[in-house]
């Protein structure tokens, strides 16, 4: 009798344990089929690059030496024939006390012939105190000459001009026309086929993003210079020169899939989804845009090239990661 219960419960724990067995393989089967679960996202095509402005721009150097006196903070928007600052004769500044802080901007400044002993404004636009030498190098006029070998290596500084005295021919201010501005930048060859003249960019500094338009492009050597054209309200546009930016030029919304995730069945391109059954079933997308690694796909329904609308990938779906693994493995198992 005592060995009857024995192997009973033997048998009961035995059959228990092949239960486990068969679970725990059946679970960890299902968790080699790796699945990621569909969103709906937004991808960008962008270029970081480093980016320089262009503006018409006048910097006034002094008539006379003297003590300041300001009536215009930076950037504020000025009218032609307006005045930004006096200088009254009361200044204590010795004659060669800090002369020398201006002279490299002076001769870049001076060779150039854009400067003006004015404190009006001569045009319609903007107030800086900030100049860097290169107002004239980079005239809007003279940018598709500009090289990337040469623009890149110059060692550009940004001097405040803000301060209580100056000396006669020192830098006071500049006036910056603010009905357009240009931005220069350069890319490699294998980004300038997103670009087109006349089309619309996003430029994204940081944070805070206007529109441009493409105004030209040119080869360059090993890189393509790329002028954008805008109207568009920066804050520092008439302080910076050079600045790291994003130029977006193109911007989908829809479902974002790896692209090693989506097959060819039939001469259709898709994705397999693994369904609440367990079943797995092939879909057709329809890609909109791809950055070589990402695709963003339509979601719901979309139309084929025959006109028929066809069923395919939805938000939530739960799709195999990596199908083609999957498939070597079934064959394997046959």
């Amino acid at each position: 009798m005592k060995r009857s219960v024995k192997f009973i419960i033997s048998y009961i724990v035995l059959l228990v344990v092949l239960a486990g067995i068969i679970q725990a393989y059946s679970h960890f089967s299902g968790a080699l089929v790796q699945t990621e679960v569909l969103k709906y996202q937004t991808m960008e095509i962008a270029d970081n690059v480093d980016c320089y402005f262009a503006r018409d721009e006048i910097v006034h150097v002094a008539p006379s030496g003297g003590q300041i006196n300001y009536y215009m903070n930076d950037g504020t928007k000025i009218r032609k024939g307006s005045a930004v600052l006096a200088i009254s004769n009361s200044s204590k500044k010795s004659s060669d006390e800090e002369r020398g802080k201006y002279d490299d901007i002076m001769k870049r400044l001076l060779a150039a012939n854009t400067t003006t002993n004015s404190l009006t404004s001569d045009i319609n636009g903007c107030v800086s105190y900030y100049i860097d030498g290169y107002e004239n190098y980079f005239n809007p006029a003279n940018l598709k000459s500009l090289k990337y070998d040469e623009v890149s290596k110059l060692n550009i500084k940004i001097e405040n001009l803000t301060r209580k005295d100056c000396l006669t021919g020192e830098p006071l201010f500049k006036t910056v026309r603010d009905s357009g501005w240009y931005i220069i930048a350069w890319v490699k060859p294998e980004s300038i086929g997103n670009y087109e003249v006349g089309n619309p960019v996003s430029v994204d500094f940081r944070g805070s993003d206007i529109t441009a338009t493409v105004d030209s492009i040119a080869e360059d050597g090993q890189m393509w210079q790329v002028i954008l054209k805008t109207n568009r309200y920066y804050k520092d546009f008439a302080d910076k020169r050079r600045v790291h930016v994003k130029i977006v030029t193109q911007e989908y919304e829809g479902i974002k899939i790896k692209n090693s995730s989506i097959v060819n069945e039939g001469g259709k391109a898709g994705v397999y989804i693994k369904n609440k059954n367990g079943d797995i079933l092939f879909r057709p997308i329809k890609i909109n845009m791809s950055d070589g690694e990402y695709s963003i796909v339509e979601a719901g329904r979309f139309i084929d090239e025959n006109g028929k609308e066809v069923l395919t990938v939805e938000v939530y779906d739960d799709m195999l990661k990596e199908p083609k693994k999957e498939k070597e493995k079934k064959e394997g198992e046959k």
